[in-house]
């Protein structure tokens, strides 16, 4: 007798927050891992455990909620498209019994008994082969409904595995730790280290051979990843590129640094060795034939072999050095030259001088470049009229390029077609050499048209817009072709600028299928990047209020209940909100802005976490623990027990010592002090973080003439921003709602819509200031004249505006 497949057995959790919660047995063999069981030793609050005596919940029982508020939902989900599904197959089978019983019933009677006879022969004919169809049509239903059933049920296994490890990457102390890290120059999230933690994990034996028995194979591995990230494939590949965008554009130019290309390349290399490989294709030709960079040290150079005499006997020699100096140097940045440039120069330096005053005003002009990166300044215009005015026959020439120049001010000095013209015409009025102007006319045309196309903010967003949509082959060629049309008409106005071979990238981003992207709406239950509405605030909210003892009015059974799945015009699918529940939602943004205000960025818990950065700072020296991210086996030693590691640590060490120090104050209750905070709403026109700290420091300065002495090494200034989850933008703007009257549409509401009792304003900033050290007499004397800082703040508020 053949053995019985064993039977799934669920294990219970009884939840102070949620109740009893079943868990798939493959979660529970996640859960049964040191990887997992060490979120039980990270405080879901971090340092609001020091002040809120009741925040003691961790990131454990929060994953675990998590976890079985996203089975719950998408199970919800499911539901709902079931039964439309059933609905829908009834039609088709009513159809179908409609069409046998059509085909058995009797045709018009006849009166030729032949023909009687071969009709009675028919008939069964044709109702065996209704009812053969029928059979066939009922089972490719059920095949396909038992298809859509499995599909679902692993998809659902998935995303509860995604909020099950969705915070395996937090370090001690919750996002405390992050702050510490970047502050250490590292570029690491949370959500980042989540992923490497998670391929760490898989890896286990037991935890491998439970994915094998439940079937997850590589594609359901990789759909998970992508949902710790909460980032479809192809908003993946827009961000990729908005990073491009963001971190390789200076205003004006894309300048690639050899960090930049180890950057791109391990963004890349995850996905095919043959796109790196494709890469370095395209940062070679960028490097070495479209862009030479030129430090000082090679200009001089150039204008040492330019300035000589060249003869026929030394023009080949020094052909040869400047070759070498290109191919040796081409990589350090700062001055950039296109293949074209080089062949001009290479020109100028086989040429000989024929006069020493021209040679000097193209060195002076050239040496202009130095602060402006080759970009044309006012002073520069001024060269150019002045080398064209010296033949110039006409005063109106210099007028007309005179105006030509004042329009450049706003345009950064840039290039159009029609610019490119007028300079043609002013110099080749009178030129002595149409080979000349041959030259420079075929120089700036290669510039503007083959090396930098130049992109608009718009063109950038049709870009995105391209990448973002999913690839197929019908419409593939379209979209390339789309691509192309904006690269001919745009290429000329000016901002961003991309060569030709970053236009092939982009091209190749376009054309690829996102082929990973089974139900968009998946990743939108967990981490949802497009509105923040996602399960995960809904547990921590309700787990935080709990612990906290504080009330939260947001309802997630009610959100769970009225939300259902819709499709829009591009064929996306997004998780909508019944119309009604507008207010409610706002209710989910206004409780996080409340726990904000008064408990994740509460002034003692604020100065609780300055203190404890401070202790890891000086503590890092010795015991490496921002290091420890870079191996997820030192990773998974790192807990919220690191302060008690460097509180009983032996070693004898000035930066231990300092950190010992401060731990003792905060069990003390020694906390660096309050002076005073304010909150801003347009903080962005006073700076950074860095720049208040410098003004804070002009401010202390000034307390001198006073006779007030404060030294600004014993404050922090620290910046607590209060948002809806989106910035200044309004997160509802983003969600989708429905009507009962049409519940399959997706439609934004207006303001007007839902309530004339809605905030207008998203986002603010408050700046807190704090006094580390003990002495009374320094925090009086700090309080009493607080008053000018803050006016010095608003006063360079009012000169922006």
């Amino acid at each position: 007798m053949a053995e019985a497949t064993p039977k799934k057995v669920f294990k219970v959790f009884n939840d102070p927050i949620h109740g009893h919660i079943e868990l798939h047995p493959l979660l529970v063999k996640i859960i049964d891992t040191p990887h997992f069981q060490r979120l039980r030793n990270i405080k879901q609050l971090g340092g609001g455990y020091y002040v809120f005596p009741g925040a003691s919940h961790n990131r454990f029982e929060h994953c675990i909620g998590v976890a079985h508020l996203a089975g719950k939902l998408v199970k919800h989900l499911h539901d709902i498209q079931k039964k439309e599904r059933e609905l829908s197959c009834e039609q088709i089978k009513r159809l179908s019994s409609d069409l046998a019983s059509e085909q058995q019933t009797p045709s018009d009677a006849t009166d030729d008994p032949k023909e009687a006879r071969m009709e009675g022969k028919k008939r069964p004919a044709a109702a065996e082969k209704a009812t053969s169809k029928k059979r066939k049509m009922d089972a490719t239903l059920f095949s396909r409904e038992n298809l859509q059933e499995n599909e679902t049920k692993m998809k659902k296994l998935c995303v509860q595995i995604k909020g099950l490890c969705h915070n395996l990457g937090h370090g001690p102390l919750s996002h405390l730790f992050e702050i510490f890290v970047k502050e250490k120059g590292q570029n690491w999230t949370h959500e980042q280290q989540g992923i490497k933690m998670f391929q760490y994990m898989k890896n286990e034996k037991h935890v491998a051979k439970a994915m094998e028995e439940y079937e997850i194979e590589y594609v359901d591995i990789k759909f998970i990843m992508e949902l710790i990230c909460g980032l479809t494939f192809s908003e993946q590949r827009i961000k990729e590129f908005e990073n491009f965008i963001k971190d390789k554009c200076n205003e004006a130019k894309y300048k690639f640094t050899s960090e930049n290309i180890e950057k791109i390349e391990k963004l890349i290399s995850a996905d095919s060795e043959r796109r790196i490989e494709e890469f370095k294709n395209l940062r070679r030709d960028k490097v070495h034939e479209t862009e030479h960079k030129f430090t000082s040290e090679d200009i001089e150079s150039i204008k040492k072999l330019i300035s000589e005499k060249a003869d026929s006997e030394h023009v080949k020699e020094r052909i040869k050095d400047f070759d070498n100096f290109i191919t040796d140097k081409c990589i350090l940045v700062k001055y950039k030259l296109t293949s074209k440039d080089i062949d001009f120069i290479k020109k100028l330096i086989s040429e000989k001088a024929d006069s020493e005053q021209r040679i000097k005003e193209f060195t002076n002009l050239r040496n202009k470049y130095k602060e402006t990166e080759n970009e044309f300044t006012s002073e520069d215009i001024e060269s150019i009229e002045k080398l064209i005015g010296e033949k110039a026959d006409s005063e109106q020439r210099i007028e007309e390029f005179t105006k030509l120049r004042n329009k450049y001010k706003e345009t950064e000095n840039e290039f159009t077609s029609e610019d490119i013209e007028s300079i043609e015409k002013l110099i080749g009025e009178k030129a002595d050499s149409k080979q000349r102007i041959e030259k420079f006319t075929n120089l700036i045309k290669d510039k503007v048209h083959e090396t930098e196309h130049k992109f608009t903010s718009e063109d950038i967003e049709s870009i995105k817009k391209l990448i973002s949509e999913k690839a197929d082959s019908e419409h593939v060629k379209e979209r390339i072709k789309d691509f192309d049309n904006f690269i001919t008409d745009k290429c000329i106005l000016v901002k961003y600028k991309l060569t030709s071979k970053d236009i092939d990238f982009i091209k190749k981003l376009i054309s690829e299928k996102a082929d990973s992207e089974p139900k968009s709406f998946l990743y939108e239950i967990v981490n949802n990047a497009k509105n923040g509405i996602d399960v995960d605030k809904m547990d921590y909210f309700s787990r935080d209020c709990h612990h906290l003892g504080m009330t939260s009015n947001f309802s997630h059974e009610r959100y769970r209940v009225f939300a259902r799945v819709c499709t829009n015009d591009k064929g996306e699918q997004h998780i909508c909100m019944r119309d009604k529940e507008a207010l409610n939602m706002y209710e989910l943004f206004h409780v996080r802005n409340i726990l904000h205000h008064n408990a994740y960025q509460h002034r003692v818990v604020k100065a609780v976490e300055l203190m404890i950065l401070d202790a890891l700072k000086a503590a890092d020296k010795v015991l490496k623990i921002s290091d420890k991210v870079e191996d997820p086996k030192d990773y998974l030693t790192l807990t919220d027990d690191v302060l008690k590691e460097i509180q009983h640590s032996k070693v004898q060490d000035p930066g231990i010592s300092e950190a010992q120090l401060i731990i003792k104050r905060i069990s003390k209750r020694s906390l660096y002090r309050f002076i005073g905070g304010k909150t801003f709403q347009d903080v962005d026109k006073l700076g950074s973080e860095n720049d208040i700290k410098v003004k804070l420091e002009t401010w202390l300065k000034e307390l001198e003439l006073k006779d007030v002495h404060l030294g600004a090494d014993d404050f922090r200034v620290t910046l607590v921003k209060f948002n809806y989850g989106m910035r200044n933008k309004n997160p509802v703007d983003s969600l989708l709602f429905y009507t009962k009257e049409d519940p399959n549409t997706p439609i934004n509401l207006s303001r007007k819509e839902v309530s004339y009792l809605l905030p207008e304003i998203f986002a603010e900033t408050k700046i807190m200031v704090f006094y580390t050290k003990e002495n009374d007499n320094d925090v009086t004397l700090a309080k009493d004249n607080i008053k000018e800082f803050w006016e010095e703040l608003d006063q360079q508020i009012r000169s922006a505006s």
